[in-house]
């Protein structure tokens, strides 16, 4: 997710990496993987990007916003 690190791409180590910090924050009994978000192929369109940048800026109206969320989830080499 973007919000891991704002500043570089984000990849698998990463991913991990925060995994493996949260494990040592609160143990493996507290930790878990959350697929709150959908797993379906992103085409992006127009439509689809006015819709994420709305979903977004409701969320940060709401104060439940993360940062870096408006960046792309998906960045193409």
């Amino acid at each position: 997710m973007p919000f891991l690190n704002v500043m570089e791409a984000r990849n698998t180590a990463l991913v991990i990496q925060h995994i493996e910090h949260a494990l040592q924050v609160c143990g493996e009994d507290h930790v878990g993987i959350g697929g709150d978000l959908s797993i379906t192929p992103i085409k992006r369109t127009p439509e689809y990007q006015n819709a994420a940048n709305r979903f977004v800026a409701t969320r940060r109206a709401l104060g439940n916003a993360a940062p870096g969320e408006e960046l792309p989830l998906y960045i193409p080499n």
